[in-house]
């Protein structure tokens, strides 16, 4: 709970950080950025607020008008909204692990008092969703087109959490019944991800296992290949494949850091770096040589959106380089 209170309404949503001020019109409630729309009497869900503290003066002006949302979802409150949904009497909750799961008309009931949300029509189901790695390269299965969920997309192994299982029995199970394959215990996994799709609510518990063969597929799947996360298609694949995959894989430890560093210029860079990593199957086949440096170069860095304990970046430039950056130790390739 942000702010006292519970409401029941429509869902308007803003897929990025609002700024009232600017973003809604405070005496007519219309919606001034994104796709539009009005906030009066809705409930309004954005990931966060953002922009000048007027923007909760803004939301006082809404309710002074009767244009204010009935109630507010963030994923992560800020100072700004807050302010304003408590100084309007707008019940307010954060703490929603992915905004994206609401859908624009959704009836939504909001209980603030107890800190929760309810989406009405919708069904939640467990399930697991496990990447096996290989040299690099993760594994990828092809469902059918008759499947009931996600048919014709590439998937990694997934299936639901039975009675009685935990989340580690059922990715065991899954990965053997989908590919023959006999895993331990995960070597890395994240907190649940969350995909909508329809009416059903899918709280995903992703894991990694490294593997040495190829899967024997049941009639679940009709083909499977090996990908580098980097090549990973989106669009063809079940929501959020590449993006969790990805943060496995950076979780997979590295080799320890040299404990001397001898200052080499990286070509190209204009860095000093260090020498050599000892090889890791972290890697698989990605650089050959693979080097500390002491500091990021000032231009051809991209940041990509990780967990704040680990640093990824695409060095542009030189041979396309997706790595992981701990404590901000830049994993580069050199002579691309």
């Amino acid at each position: 709970m942000i702010s006292p209170g519970k409401a029941r309404g429509e869902v308007v949503t803003v897929p990025e950080p609002l700024s009232f001020l600017g973003g809604v019109n405070g005496s007519t409630g219309e919606i001034c950025v994104g796709k539009g729309g009005n906030v009066a009497g809705k409930i309004l869900v954005f990931p966060k607020g953002k922009g000048s503290t007027v923007g909760s003066f803004v939301m006082y002006d809404l309710m002074v008008h009767g244009k204010q949302p009935a109630a507010v979802i963030n994923e992560a409150a800020e100072t700004i909204v807050a302010t304003g949904a408590v100084i309007s009497s707008i019940p307010m909750v954060d703490q929603i692990p992915q905004t994206d799961i609401f859908r624009d008309g959704d009836i939504v009931t909001v209980d603030a008092d107890a800190g929760t949300v309810d989406i009405e029509g919708i069904r939640v189901r467990e399930v697991v969703s496990s990447a096996l790695i290989r040299d690099g390269r993760v594994l990828l299965l092809h469902r059918p087109d008759h499947c009931h969920s996600y048919p014709g997309k590439w998937s990694l192994v997934a299936g639901k959490i039975e009675d009685g299982e935990t989340e580690e029995q059922a990715a065991a199970r899954e990965v053997l019944e989908e590919t023959g394959i006999k895993v331990g215990a995960p070597e890395a996994r994240l907190a649940p991800v969350y995909d909508r799709e329809g009416s059903t609510l899918w709280k995903v518990h992703p894991m990694l296992y490294r593997v040495d063969s190829d899967p024997v597929l049941n009639p679940e799947n009709d083909s499977f290949r090996w990908a580098v996360p980097s090549e990973i298609a989106d669009a063809e694949c079940v929501p959020r494949t590449r993006d969790v995959t990805v943060r496995m894989m950076q979780k997979l430890r590295l080799p320890e850091l040299p404990q001397s560093v001898q200052e080499l210029p990286a070509e190209g860079l204009g860095i000093p770096v260090g020498p050599p990593f000892p090889p890791s199957p972290a890697f698989g086949h990605g650089p050959e040589r693979v080097v500390r440096v002491g500091e990021e170069p000032e231009l051809g860095v991209q940041a990509v959106g990780v967990p704040p304990e680990v640093y990824l970046v695409r060095l542009i430039g030189l041979e396309p380089v997706l790595q992981a950056v701990e404590q901000r130790e830049i994993a580069v390739q050199e002579g691309g």
